[in-house]
């Protein structure tokens, strides 16, 4: 199941979806041009649900879609799984409240920029939680890959070379980082006081422990299992064991 091709076509649309919000995001901001800051910040707030959200819930509809598929492909039968796709309010209040730091003069980069990368992780994200849910009500035991693009920055490369490794798709997707973990925001988008050492280093904007950092495009791909049977050599006797369906 799951061959390169497929991969590549799941990822190709989930990237289609989320370069749909984005250019959505950017038709915002230059309707919003010249507008005080606050009432951007604000306008963006109570819009997101209505202007991204039909993204993000698109990409769990797929990706529920592609997951029966490839159950289907593996294990045969059939599976209903669930899409996720919800839009997280306090997620959006602190996304918008730090991206749109630079139209207070508190960033050199664009509120495009920071903003968009949030978009993408999540609408990204919706993906990646639906293949998680589904697999943790699935009666099939499941392992995970991680698999980059190519092209993929060191991090993701590293960890997707590891193969069907994980146990579960919070270990195939985790930042790590190293430094203090006093520097930071709260949800309201306020900066947090403290922090030694320079601060947390993680991979792209998020914070550690997130599961993978603005604009991956990595794919963490499930393993169907199934129970098999094998003789042990010295005792002669029948064992069963998990055998995987597909790598």
């Amino acid at each position: 199941m799951a061959t390169a091709s497929q991969v590549a076509a799941y990822r190709t649309a989930v990237d289609d979806l989320s370069v749909l919000a984005i250019n959505e995001l950017n038709n915002a901001l230059l309707a919003l041009d010249g507008v005080d800051p606050r009432k951007v910040r604000n306008t963006l707030i109570a819009a997101f649900p209505e202007l991204i959200g039909p993204y993000i819930t698109t990409a769990g509809e797929l990706t529920a879609v592609w997951y029966e598929d490839l159950r289907r492909a593996a294990l045969g039968g059939t599976f209903y799984a669930t899409a996720s796709g919800e839009v997280n309010a306090a997620q959006v209040n602190a996304l918008v409240r730090w991206g749109v730091r630079p139209l207070f003069g508190q960033s050199d980069s664009t509120a495009l920029s920071l903003i968009g990368g949030g978009i993408q992780k999540m609408v990204a994200g919706a993906g990646r939680h639906t293949i998680d849910a589904n697999a943790r009500k699935d009666v099939a035991s499941t392992s995970w890959a991680r698999v980059a693009r190519p092209g993929a920055c060191k991090f993701c490369t590293m960890l997707a070379g590891r193969g069907a490794v994980y146990r579960s798709k919070e270990a195939a997707g985790l930042v790590v980082g190293s430094g203090s973990d006093r520097t930071g925001f709260d949800e309201a988008g306020k900066r947090l006081s403290g922090g030694i050492g320079g601060g947390v280093k993680a991979s792209g904007n998020q914070a550690l422990n997130s599961k993978f950092h603005d604009f991956c495009r990595c794919v963490a791909k499930p393993t169907f299992y199934t129970i098999g049977t094998w003789t042990d050599p010295r005792t002669g006797r029948e064992e069963r064991s998990l055998q995987p369906i597909a790598a």
